[in-house]
């Protein structure tokens, strides 16, 4: 399907829903408003073709590009660029899979649904870099402690890397081995790299790392934890 300069306006439901296993080929300069749910429900791996110039938020049931549960795979990165009206992405299944290379550009907000995950598998990585002025947010889409489950990451690549993050509100449930937190990192030789990065909220730990995982050895002390139920950082040795 080829969407562009389209308007999808005062429908009683969603504008467009494109369910998991359709195909986006071309996507720019669509409008979504008024609408009595969210403008688009989407599958993850549709996100990547939504342009900046494609407008999300004016008046819409809410005012999010929603995200179903579904996966992120192939052999290529993929990008999540953001949206000029600053349009938030919002998942509201239960998780959100990555295979392949995911990188989230500066200044981006990730909302997840009550005691949604995202689980980040080999060969894959997340690569979340934001700066000192446009930090890349991870929140529950309700601003309530231990909202949702929180990041867990098998990855062994080395840009599997969170930086000037915000991650609030995580830590609802146990993610692995009987562990909350809003961070977990688990299984041989997986790795991850957390800094200048603020966490808060947390049902349990910070960050969890498991045996045979690794953490940089700063991650304590280069990252802000606020307000978590147990400690801010955790590995098991």
């Amino acid at each position: 399907m080829a969407l562009k300069a389209c308007i999808f306006s005062q429908n009683d439901g969603y504008g467009l829903y494109a369910q998991d296993g359709s195909i986006l080929r071309e996507f720019s300069a669509n409008a979504f408003t008024q609408n009595t749910e969210a403008g688009i429900l989407l599958s993850a791996d549709n996100v990547a073709k939504l342009d900046a110039a494609s407008t999300f938020t004016g008046g819409n049931g809410r005012n999010a590009v929603e995200i179903m549960t579904s996966a992120l795979g192939g052999t290529n990165d993929i990008t999540w660029s953001g949206f000029a009206d600053k349009t938030p992405y919002r998942v509201v299944g239960y998780e959100l899979t990555v295979n392949t290379g995911f990188i989230l550009a500066p200044g981006l907000t990730v909302e997840m649904t009550r005691d949604a995950i995202i689980r980040v598998n080999n060969p894959g990585y997340l690569t979340a870099k934001g700066t000192a002025n446009q930090k890349i947010t991870f929140t529950g889409i309700q601003n309530q402690a231990s909202y949702w489950k929180g990041i867990i990451t098998y990855s062994t690549n080395d840009r599997n890397v969170i930086e000037h993050a915000e991650l609030s509100n995580a830590g609802s449930g146990i993610l692995v081995s009987g562990k909350k937190a809003a961070l977990v990192v688990y299984g041989g030789n997986a790795k991850l790299s957390v800094k200048a990065s603020r966490i808060n909220g947390s049902g349990g730990y910070g960050i969890y790392v498991g045996y045979g995982a690794s953490v940089n050895a700063d991650a304590a002390t280069a990252n802000t934890f606020e307000a978590n139920a147990l400690s801010s950082v955790m590995v098991e040795k």
